[in-house]
């Protein structure tokens, strides 16, 4: 179809083109809808490109919205890379639970058995690899059923005393909304 009057032609074609190049890059693997990214650039085009734009903010929250997983798989790699390094460099003082107490019994149980040191191995491998893209769903797999773990020390070995501390909350929403982000390929793994 023919261009809107204020984009020249050649303004249209590169356009087009760097618009692909971009609409690609930002879905990852999936699907590309390049003509709704160069409506919303023509859209731009003839607009004084204000911060108050209602277009313009349209393309900055679009752009934005497809960089929220990396930002999401970022912080909860590096979480898991640095509790679980913590476990082998000391870096972080950690509080030590009540003598006595059903967490002193357990991580006296998994400590030095050499549980804790695979646990927290997996967590700095499942870290690395929620952070590239290509990988994250992998890491997911690797770090989900730590979460989990984390949830139920929290819930049925501190009685929940723990359960709404930060880290805790942080790690599980993360991970919830990774896991929601890649539904579809998770997905494909029951459907088969």
């Amino acid at each position: 179809h023919l261009p809107e009057p204020q984009m020249s032609r050649h303004l249209f074609l590169g356009t087009r083109f760097a618009a692909s190049l971009a609409g690609y890059w930002l879905m990852d693997d999936e699907l590309v809808d390049t003509q709704r990214f160069i409506d919303t650039i023509r859209d731009c085009d003839g607009i004084e490109r204000s911060a108050h734009s209602k277009t313009h903010s349209k393309l900055q929250i679009h752009l934005t919205m497809k960089h929220i997983p990396n930002i999401a798989a970022g912080l909860l790699g590096l979480a898991f890379v640095i509790f679980g390094a913590n476990h082998f460099l000391h870096f972080l003082e950690v509080p030590k639970p009540p003598e006595g107490s059903p967490p002193y019994l357990f991580f006296g149980a998994i400590g030095p058995t050499g549980f804790l040191s695979f646990v927290k191995v997996c967590e700095i491998i499942g870290g690395i690899l929620v952070v590239l893209p290509k990988t994250r769903n992998l890491g997911l797999l690797v770090i989900g059923p730590i979460v989990v773990n984390i949830l139920a020390f929290q819930v049925f070995l501190t009685k929940s005393a723990g359960l709404f501390d930060p880290p805790v909350i942080a790690v599980t929403v993360l991970s919830a909304y990774l896991l929601w982000v890649g539904r579809k390929k998770f997905l494909g793994l029951i459907n088969n």
